[in-house]
């Protein structure tokens, strides 16, 4: 047997044998043992619990600051365009004041116009309206 077996065998033993008799002596001394010696397993809990919280409102408010960041972006796609040639100046211009002539974040009428803005930027129609879809007659 090879040093490779010996590790599996300590390991099967960790899984099998130490981590199953630490749970069973963990939950003893949480039920065994008297409010005083346990007391401190209150905080434990508690700091888990409002480090969980912090971490939650810490990605949510990372999210909200990548969506804020969207017209820097689409701004970065505008200009590399114009310098492949794919654009003209007018049409940079044009897309330029619709990324900054935005009045609030938050508004419905402007995350409408975001979402075409960023349409006609990935298809290469900048300069065009919203493409419309073929209707069936």
């Amino acid at each position: 047997m090879g040093l490779k077996g010996l590790t599996r065998i300590a390991s099967i033993m960790v899984i099998f044998f130490f981590l199953p008799s630490i749970a069973i002596k963990i939950w003893e001394y949480v039920i065994y043992a008297p409010w005083p010696a346990k007391s401190w397993l209150v905080y434990l809990v508690l700091g888990i619990i409002l480090i969980y919280l912090a971490r939650k409102r810490w990605r949510k408010r990372l999210l909200l600051q990548q969506d804020k960041g969207d017209d820097s972006s689409l701004m970065y796609i505008a200009k590399e365009r114009l310098v492949k040639g794919e654009i003209s100046i007018t049409e940079f211009q044009k897309i330029k004041q619709e990324l900054t002539g935005r009045t609030h974040p938050n508004s419905s009428r402007n995350h409408k116009s975001k979402d075409t803005r960023t349409e006609r930027l990935s298809t290469g129609d900048a300069g065009a309206g919203p493409k419309l879809e073929e209707q069936e007659v």
